[in-house]
């Protein structure tokens, strides 16, 4: 009233609430849109610090134009690798000096590596290529599975039960390995971005195993739980007729007990009656007597 404004008659007016715009999904948008960004930066960010080093110009190899070429600059060869071993720095060596000793030469052929070596009779094929640093993919190591079988002079073979067979001095071996076709080489890391995702790939096989085996788990569980739950119930039923039957015997025993006692009772009872009567015939022949 002093603002001049009049006053409501209607002491209680419907109360209508100010107009407000309805609130946009901008913010969540974003939200998530920086999340994807955060985790792309995160996992590019792992991806590089797994990359192998790019090794440094002293060992990159040199094309006839002076550049180095592209497929040599991942090419990364440990330090160790770098350093002449003993066979290097020895050379070419015979059989004598390198200390071998057998009277039977044996030859690895792989595609177009060929490796010598001596060997005696009865000595191992395994360590024989052991001896001579060839490689042969093994599988059961038993002679059964078949995956290291090579030929051997016209002749299907397994190296890792197989001994070398007692020859005359001289005649070779000739052993065709097959090939393989993924040599295990080391990048002198202890990782690298294949391990990397492999790691992934290696815990959700171990995940979806752990599945696979609590199914198992849970059925053999259910078939025991099935199983000791008919144990008990063929052992209540067994224990009931047990009760049952010592029930029976035990009426039987107690029928048999009455009947004995019966004909005990009217035993004794026919003997107390035969008594009463010879004494009241004693009686009355001594009363006669007296009268007499």
């Amino acid at each position: 009233r002093l603002l001049g404004h009049q006053s409501n008659p209607n002491p209680n007016p419907t109360f209508h609430p100010p107009f407000r715009p309805p609130i946009l999904a901008t913010s969540t948008i974003m939200t998530r849109s920086i999340s994807i960004v955060l985790i792309l930066l995160v996992l590019s960010g792992v991806s590089h610090a797994f990359q192998p080093s790019v090794p440094s110009t002293a060992h990159r190899s040199v094309t006839s134009g002076g550049k180095a070429s592209s497929s040599a600059l991942f090419d990364y060869v440990p330090k160790w690798k770098k350093k002449e071993t003993l066979a290097d720095s020895a050379g070419d060596m015979s059989e004598e000096d390198k200390g071998l000793m057998g009277i039977i030469p044996v030859i690895f052929k792989q595609g177009n590596e060929t490796r010598r070596t001596l060997a005696s009779p009865g000595q191992p094929l395994s360590f024989v290529a052991a001896q001579a640093g060839q490689s042969i993919r093994y599988g059961c190591k038993k002679g059964e599975c078949g995956t290291c079988e090579c030929m051997a002079n016209g002749k299907w073979i397994r190296p890792c039960v197989e001994t070398v067979p007692d020859w005359a001095p001289g005649q070779e071996l000739v052993l065709n390995i097959k090939e393989l076709k993924n040599k295990s080489t080391s990048s002198g890391k202890f990782y690298s971005v294949k391990s990397f995702f492999m790691g992934f790939y290696n815990n959700f096989v171990g995940m979806f195993g752990f599945v696979k085996q609590r199914k198992a788990a849970k059925k053999n569980w259910q078939e025991r739980q099935e199983y000791e739950h008919l144990v008990k119930v063929l052992t209540a039923e067994k224990k009931a007729a047990r009760l049952a039957k010592e029930a029976e015997d035990a009426e039987e025993l107690k029928l048999e007990i009455a009947a004995v006692l019966k004909k005990e009772a009217e035993a004794a009872e026919a003997q107390r009656v035969k008594l009463t009567a010879e004494v009241a015939e004693e009686r009355e022949a001594a009363g006669v007597h007296q009268i007499r």
